[in-house]
């Protein structure tokens, strides 16, 4: 049971490794070559402690055999050397009978299954390069340049005039819709490695977030890829909302709001006809609610249920910012804030007063969705777009190059099948176990000699004493 006991202590100590391993996130080549050291060493004083196992049990059940019957001194000598392969394979050959070679053919098929089983171990793990998380190490990072915008991904222009970044802002929200949207229960955690499938924007109760991602510079000598930071920026935006009693349809410019149950009303102008089953939002770029925080009011036009919305639409600094470089420019803020409602140069042909935007959108689109009256799902629409705004900015923007921590594609360690983990070295424990039981049961019923060359040579000579003598 000594043995087996050493078995099982290795078994424990293979299954603790893979697992401990496995459950790292990503490694770097020195823990690989570490993994591999103690998996090697381990797999090999498993297959030789179970050989030098069956070979104790062949010495053991060797006196068994001798006293089942009587046999010739050939097949004598070569059941004495059991523990032998070559010797018991010799013995089929010796004594060519039935229950003889039934016997040698499971003995050596016991001993190159063990050895196969520890071997197959190996089939049910790979070590690949991870594609999920990245390493980090000391030196510079790529991140986009966030303190403005440009317009030379959407307009050419010579002058960044402030029409031609609120045009662009705007395109980059109705770009946005492109984008995965997910729950913020799937948020990357930092080091996740940005892939295609990453979603870009991601949504809780009332605002959404978006997260900033860091990438080896274009000039570094190893591949090229991005990581999510622990930096992001948030949008959200809260309404109140009035059934339009008068000029709802979408073909006036003023309107009338029932302000409560009471019968109050008041008027409101919206600055372009745009008909019904549409959404027109407006905002005055003089009216603000703060830093990162835009007014926007929206008409609901409808033949049948029209509303009228005043918003706040804000968008934050960035979380977890520890430099300059990290943060939002105040200008992108304040207008990403009031992006759906912008038009840049549009406006000033429509309207005299410049500080007016407006922008119209269809009910069949996602931003003219008609939101009858509920004030959240407004407010979570126009975060949405603002968000996307930040996002689309993020990705369009120029990079910089700043000192940081670099990504560094590591590899993981993939057990792909555990169950064949359990069966492999349960098998093998538990068989060795089996056998150890059975040889010690058959080697009781018998005088079981040591292995003394001189206690054997004694306990033969009777049989053999004239052949001895003459030797």
């Amino acid at each position: 049971m000594g043995r087996w006991l050493l078995n099982a202590i290795l078994i424990v100590c293979l299954y603790v490794t893979l697992w401990h391993y496995s459950s790292k996130k990503v490694m770097t080549s020195a823990k690989k070559r570490v993994f591999n050291a103690i998996v090697t060493g381990l797999s090999l004083a498993l297959g030789l402690s179970i050989a030098s196992g069956l070979k104790a049990m062949a010495l053991e059940v060797r006196w068994w055999i001798l006293s089942r019957q009587k046999r010739s001194l050939r097949e004598v000598d070569l059941i004495l050397h059991s523990d032998s392969p070559s010797q018991v394979f010799m013995l089929a050959l010796v004594a060519p009978r039935l229950k003889v070679i039934a016997g040698v053919v499971m003995w050596l098929l016991l001993n190159i299954a063990s050895q196969i089983g520890v071997a197959t171990l190996g089939l049910t793990y790979s070590i690949d390069t991870n594609n999920d998380f990245a390493l980090t190490h000391p030196g510079n990072v790529s991140l986009a340049n966030m303190t403005g915008i440009t317009t030379g991904k959407v307009v050419s222009s010579r002058f960044q005039a402030i029409s031609a970044l609120q045009y662009t802002l705007n395109s980059y929200g109705i770009i946005a819709l492109a984008y995965d949207l997910q729950e913020v229960s799937f948020l990357p955690v930092p080091h996740k490695l940005l892939t295609t499938t990453t979603p870009s924007i991601y949504f809780g109760d009332g605002y959404y977030q978006y997260v900033f991602y860091e990438s080896t510079p274009d000039d570094s000598d190893g591949p090229i890829s991005s990581i999510a930071t622990n930096r992001s920026i948030n949008s959200s935006g809260t309404c109140h909302s009035w059934p339009v009693i008068q000029g709802g349809n979408g073909t006036s410019h003023n309107i009338t709001i029932q302000l409560d149950s009471n019968g109050n009303t008041a008027r409101r102008f919206i600055p372009i006809i745009g008909g019904d089953t549409q959404t027109t939002y407006i905002t005055r770029l003089s009216q603000n609610c703060g830093k990162g925080c835009s007014r926007i009011d929206a008409l609901e036009a409808s033949l049948t249920n029209p509303w009228y919305y005043e918003c706040n639409v804000s968008v934050s600094q960035v979380a977890n910012a520890t430099r300059p470089e990290h943060q939002v420019g105040q200008d992108l803020q304040d207008m990403a804030s009031a992006a759906i409602a912008l038009q840049g140069y549009a406006a000033s042909s429509l309207a005299e007063d410049t500080e007016l935007q407006f922008q119209t959108y269809p009910g069949e689109s996602i931003y003219g969705i008609p939101q009858n009256g509920s004030n959240d799902s407004m407010g979570f629409l126009m975060a949405q777009f603002a968000i996307g705004a930040v996002a689309v900015t993020a990705e369009f923007a120029p990079s910089i190059i700043i000192p940081g921590n670099a990504p560094l594609i590591g590899v993981v360690l993939n057990v792909n099948q555990w169950k064949y983990v359990h069966l492999i070295l349960g098998l093998i424990a538990g068989i060795q176990l089996m056998l150890s039981l059975v040889a010690a049961f058959v080697a009781n019923r018998v005088v079981v000699k040591d292995n003394s060359h001189l206690a054997i040579a004694r306990l033969l000579r009777p049989i053999c004493g004239g052949d001895l003598r003459r030797s």
